[in-house]
């Protein structure tokens, strides 16, 4: 009787140690349970923080770049309501107007803000600040200056700001170096026969202008341009614009590869160069800045 109470005794002092045992070993996963839940918790926190920050930071950014925009269109309509010079004409009447592209301005001023939007891309992945901005506004104000009417300059205007979008095909950091390798020189050629891929958001019936812009402007009077060795008025007028405006802005616009230039240098380099530029549009080009 003796033998089985000490067996008893022995069972339960021994279940109760097992039982101690488990709990101690419970008490610890839950203690690390916790552990954990804190760290995630932490986690989850410190990514709701940056979340929100760049939520805050994007928004700024593109109520910024809106808010740019409307001062530009702004301008535009005060340029357009207000500038009482007398305005050279063309030589020929082609380029005074383009047929078949009328937009509603409901249209007119989705294509720009859609426009606006790729170029504030294109300025960033090219790490050129507000390039799209200026050269749409030169490329406007020539335009005025030359006679076009009020919505081809629009149309002009909108090209400019989206006319390097085959850059995006480049890698950025190729923008960021001063002397390119030769690999890289034809890389940076090559955007030209990318543009088109990056404007499918243009109306189809300003479409061929857009592309013209984009993969023209290179082109140079003398026929030495690329990608198709183009000359004269086999040039598309908008890129003939387009590549005296471009070319005006990087010259008096910090650069990795020129010093800065004052806009009357500027403006003799284009006129020392007639094989490149059409001379009717740097004249006008000369007359706005």
């Amino acid at each position: 009787m003796d033998e089985l109470n000490t067996d008893i005794s022995s069972t339960i002092k021994d279940l109760t140690q097992s039982l101690v045992v488990q709990g101690e070993n419970s008490q610890q996963l839950l203690h690390y349970l916790f552990i954990v839940l804190g760290i995630l918790g932490v986690i989850l926190l410190v990514v709701i923080i940056v979340l929100a920050i760049q939520t805050i930071l994007n928004f700024r950014s593109q109520k910024q770049q809106r808010e740019q925009f409307t001062q530009t269109i702004q301008m535009v309509k005060e340029m357009q309501e207000h500038m009482s010079r007398p305005m050279p004409t063309l030589g020929g009447s082609d380029a005074l107007s383009l047929p078949g592209m009328t937009l509603t301005q409901e249209e007119m001023q989705k294509l720009a803000y859609d426009c606006e939007e790729l170029g504030a891309k294109i300025d960033k992945h090219t790490d050129r600040p507000n390039n799209s901005k200026k050269v749409s506004e030169l490329v406007f104000k020539v335009c005025t200056a030359l006679g076009l009417d009020h919505e081809t300059a629009m149309l002009y205007f909108c090209t400019a700001m989206v006319y390097d979008a085959g850059f995006l095909s480049v890698p950025a950091d190729v923008f960021r170096v001063d002397i390119l390798s030769a690999e890289e020189r034809k890389t940076m050629k090559e955007h030209v026969s990318q543009a088109e891929a990056y404007l499918h958001f243009v109306p189809k019936q300003c479409l061929p202008l857009f592309i013209d812009a984009a993969t023209k402007h290179h082109e140079n009077m003398n026929g030495t341009g690329y990608p198709y060795g183009l000359k004269g008025d086999s040039i598309p007028h908008v890129a003939r614009v387009i590549h005296s405006a471009e070319s005006f802005v990087s010259l008096t616009s910090k650069r990795l590869y020129h010093r800065i230039r004052d806009t009357q240098s500027a403006i003799a380099e284009l006129k020392r160069q007639p094989g490149i530029y059409d001379g009717e549009v740097t004249d006008a080009l000369e007359k706005v800045v």
